[in-house]
């Protein structure tokens, strides 16, 4: 397990662990046509396949990550006493594969333990903890891009309820041995790290530190650092991420250049909705980014352009006399508000004290909407229920696919989160659409009340809304690896993706796999109920997909006729930089009477220097004949391009 070395160095694969495990034990990834077997040995297959699950309390997974974390704590630190040895993480060891940059960081000329490294003068007679009363002044940038971290850390420790959960380790110990409390791709994890940090010549820490000699802050951003990889690799980011990292719960991104010249009354909405979430003493952040503004405002105003800031209070002296306190995550501000005479500002100063040598300032609503581009609201609470589940995008579209079904008592507001699993958090992956559909079910019907579909190119896709009582099925899905082959264990872990309910009430979720059949449903209700027509006549009808900023677009058609089959041909070749589900340019396809169908999903594929664009032509026919064959064929029943009965809605 370990080797001696002026340390203990753990070589099993332990020093990151999820806190979140599927039980896979039931499941296969063998692909059955349910049209194949027979009644007893479907329900048989399904049992054997499903999985049940109970949403959880943020403060009910805290404990239960805490005290697996516990134990594994008191093991190492056991083994370390008994070897008299200093505990080393071999998977993240003191080099510059750590650091990460190319070339490497000039400032970084060590490693040290904590017990060697020093502090400013007027911390260093003050003994080295893990918190002590911590505060957001304490916190400081070094010199990582880190400021999207540093900036939600300055929030959470504004919550020490929140900060403990993260922080698994809250005294120092001789062994150097550190658990941290990570959501990585939507799963919570227990870090293992060291106390060896990057430092300069003269002993001082190069990235971000906390005064008072407290350890928390570094060891924090390292934890980080060592789950992506390196800590270059933190260079660069948005705050919703940290606050995903640090608390697992959804972020709102509100972007404020949409409403910088917006009437009077969409202003106050955003201000509205602000002070709600100061009320519910919610987290919150902003960054800078006007796109309008010239880089010499933001110089003269002494703000970071592209930066990260922390929102701590609000208040209003009148309607049109509001003010923010905002943090700059670097440690200090000079800025200054026109708006903010001294009487002002003394009035404010009694609501909360901005200290510029920290970084504080109070700033007037209305330059905080010049400056600012986006507002980041998250909705951390204790006693928000989630689930959090692992699965696998489908290689072909005849597939089975993993759906999950859940009850909701009575209306509450959701939040479905789809995560796909990086490795590399700077490697955008332009290959990679994601997507999910949810729907109702009522009597046997599917979607017929509530049908959403959401797609994204990012590593998140979300859907925040309110449910009222009944039954639903959420399906996570992507097209990206239905025509690809892959040649190593890199390409493999691409289809890999976590789903995340929030909800406000507890929910049991039953996880099954489906066949592709189930998927077209769910597909086919959203387009019927939310689309544009392309063609309609008295007994057909051809639809596209309407999602707003849609990255995933779907034609489907419909055949009303009782007698003929509806020829539908489609022809994408002039588009540029597509990827069509069927991997062709041209279908054919011949619907029977009584039947709609899933045509096509197309996603772009995005190339530097190249234009991406989505063109086609369409020719409808009703045929009193034979049906034709289908180009490409549609070989399996189950496949989600074939033909499904139109029965409006109800689940087969």
């Amino acid at each position: 397990m370990c080797q001696k070395d002026n340390g203990v160095t753990v070589t099993e694969n332990s020093t990151v662990w999820s806190c979140c495990t599927n039980d896979r034990s039931n499941q296969t990834n063998q692909i059955v046509s349910h049209d194949e077997i027979s009644a007893p040995a479907k329900a048989e297959l399904q049992r054997l396949i499903s999985t049940n699950i109970s949403s959880l309390s943020a403060i009910e997974r805290q404990k239960q990550d805490e005290i697996d974390a516990q134990c594994k704590l008191i093991d190492i630190i056991q083994y370390c006493q008994e070897n008299r040895i200093h505990f080393v993480d071999d998977q993240f060891l003191p080099s510059n594969r750590s650091i990460g940059a190319e070339p490497p960081i000039a400032s970084v000329s060590q490693w040290l333990r904590i017990r060697e490294i020093s502090s400013d003068n007027d911390d260093s007679k003050e003994p080295w903890t893990v918190m002590s009363n911590p505060h957001p002044n304490d916190i400081a940038q070094g010199y990582l891009g880190d400021c999207w971290l540093m900036a939600a850390l300055a929030l959470i420790t504004e919550r020490p309820d929140i900060l403990s959960h993260v922080l698994l380790t809250p005294v120092i110990n001789e062994e150097g041995v550190y658990l941290v409390r990570i959501c990585h791709n939507g799963l919570w994890k227990i870090v293992l790290i060291d106390d060896c940090f990057p430092c300069t010549k003269n002993k001082r820490l190069v990235f971000a530190k906390a005064r008072h000699r407290q350890l928390f802050v570094p060891l924090i951003e390292k934890a980080c650092a060592k789950i992506w990889g390196s800590y270059n690799k933190l260079s660069g980011g948005f705050m919703y991420e940290a606050l995903h990292l640090l608390t697992g719960a959804p972020s709102e991104e509100i972007q404020l250049n949409v409403t910088a010249n917006d009437d009077n009354d969409n202003r106050d909405l955003l201000w509205t909705k602000l002070v709600s979430a100061c009320e519910a003493n919610l987290l919150m952040g902003a960054s800078t980014g006007n796109t309008d503004l010239p880089d010499e405002e933001y110089q003269s105003a002494h703000l970071s352009r592209s930066h990260v800031f922390s929102v701590l209070a609000y208040h209003a002296l009148s309607y049109t006399e509001r003010f923010l306190l905002i943090r700059d995550p670097h440690g200090s501000s000079k800025y200054t508000d026109d708006f903010i005479c001294p009487d002002i500002l003394q009035q404010l100063q009694q609501i909360k004290t901005a200290e510029t040598m920290n970084g504080t300032f109070w700033m007037s609503w209305l330059v905080f909407q010049r400056f600012f581009g986006s507002l980041i609201i998250c909705a951390y609470r204790d006693n928000l229920f989630d689930v959090r589940y692992e699965g696998k995008f489908t290689r072909h579209s005849a597939q089975t696919v993993q759906a999950y079904y859940f009850h909701v008592e009575k209306s509450t507001t959701i939040t479905m989160g789809l995560f796909h699993q990086r490795s590399d958090r700077k490697k955008y992956n332009y290959r990679h659409t994601q997507a999910f559909v949810l729907c109702d079910i009522l009597n046997t019907e599917i979607g017929q009340r509530e049908t959403v579909l959401r797609s994204s190119q990012s590593a998140y896709t979300e859907w925040t809304g309110t449910l009222s009582s009944g039954a639903y099925v959420l399906i996570p899905f992507s097209t990206s690896y239905w025509h690809r082959e892959t040649n190593n264990e890199e390409e493999e872990d691409e289809i890999n993706y976590t789903v995340v309910i929030h909800s406000s009430v507890k929910l049991d979720i039953f996880i099954t796999e489906e066949s592709g059949k189930v998927l077209a449903d769910c597909l086919i209700a959203n387009i019927v109920q939310h689309h544009r027509i392309l063609k309609k006549s008295s007994n057909y009808a051809l639809y596209i997909s309407e999602e707003p900023g849609a990255y995933l677009i779907l034609i489907v058609g419909e055949n009303t006729s009782t007698e003929h089959a509806l020829n539908v041909d489609i022809d994408v070749s002039k588009s540029l930089n597509i990827r069509h589900s069927r991997n062709t340019s041209i279908t054919l396809d011949s619907i029977p009477s009584q039947h709609r169908q899933i045509h096509l999903l197309v996603d772009y594929i995005y190339k530097s220097g190249e234009k991406t664009c989505y063109r086609y032509t369409y020719l409808c026919t009703h045929n009193a004949a034979e049906r034709r064959p289908t180009q490409p064929n549609i070989s399996r029943a189950d496949d989600i391009h074939a033909a499904r009965p139109i029965y409006h809605g109800k689940k087969s």
